[in-house]
């Protein structure tokens, strides 16, 4: 089933999570080969079992091929990996399917369209379970950076009220039988309670300063917190923020920035990498990143062994 991979219990699993790769031919070739490498060092360095995308993988006319050249990439590691849409991902596609085509003929991506019916592409879940079949882990994707449908108002794109819907919807019947497992979201637009945590205090890591939360808030993250088995919401976009910290009993959780385009885009460069994150079958987390460089280093960007 492209929706459920076996774990291993006896051990934390290990999740790497990828983010804003912005991949591009033509002039972005130096940019392409930094970030594919980082992309192998980190995979081969840490030895993850499974492996996140949120968002971003392109931003260029020929994002068919990068799509199918990345997904080549990734299947020669065997790893099962999972993917949700950034906002760049689509500037120059006109329909969308062309890339859900690329994704689901990968061998390891596990992306799919669990609902059709829900704004965006790609809302899906992807069940973590033990040797014996039990669930252990519920992953949900969220396509949160399709253009909104709310008319007079602007803004980062921001998702919908259907994200809410589907996921009681769909928990519910997830859940009949049992609810002694964690739930992980997925999204690439930060929320607007990401900024509440910061604000708050007691976050690690850093902020590139600027708000990229979305701008219109459509409940999800106190539908999402509503919910005492959600740990915690992972996403991107804002590049060189990599801080994590929590809200309403929610982990907050920002990936590093993969890609090596920052500077091309007018941000200040900051040293990229991948968020690596080790969580227990009981829901306790351990997270740190795999740097450019190949060094490790917590939360707060010290090295570490």
């Amino acid at each position: 089933m492209r929706n459920t991979v076996t774990i291993d219990i006896s051990r934390p699993l290990r999740l790497l999570q990828l983010s804003d790769l912005h991949l591009g031919l033509r002039y972005d070739q130096k940019y392409r080969r930094l970030t594919e490498k980082l992309v192998r060092d980190a995979i081969e360095g840490t030895k993850p079992d499974i492996i996140v995308i949120t968002g971003d993988l392109a931003w260029c006319p020929e994002t068919v091929l990068i799509y199918s050249d990345f997904c080549a990439l990734m299947d020669s590691y065997n790893i099962p990996w999972c993917f949700c849409f950034g906002n760049h991902d689509r500037d120059y596609v006109k329909d969308p399917r062309a890339l859900e085509l690329v994704l689901e003929n990968s061998a390891t991506c596990l992306y799919h369209n669990s609902d059709e019916s829900v704004f965006g592409y790609g809302n899906y879940f992807i069940r973590l379970v033990d040797g014996e079949g039990k669930l252990v882990h519920l992953l949900y994707f969220f396509d949160n950076a399709w253009p909104h449908r709310y008319d007079g108002l602007s803004g980062y794109t921001c998702g919908s009220l259907d994200h809410n819907r589907w996921f009681r919807r769909s928990y519910a019947e997830l859940s009949r039988d049992r609810t002694d497992f964690n739930v992980w979201a997925f999204v690439h637009i930060p929320l607007p309670e990401f900024e509440n945590a910061w604000n708050e205090g007691g976050c690690v890591g850093s902020k590139n300063g600027k708000n990229a939360c979305a701008r219109i808030n459509t409940g999800l993250f106190c539908t999402l917190a509503e919910n005492k088995h959600v740990k915690g919401i992972f996403c991107g976009h804002d590049h060189g923020t990599n801080y994590m910290g929590e809200h309403l009993g929610v982990k907050v959780i920002f990936g590093r920035t993969t890609g090596f385009n920052q500077s091309k885009l007018g941000i200040t460069t900051t040293p990229c990498g991948a968020r690596v994150c080790d969580i227990s079958p009981d829901g306790s987390f351990f997270t740190f990143f795999f740097m450019e460089d190949g060094t490790l280093r917590n939360a707060n960007d010290e090295p570490i062994q």
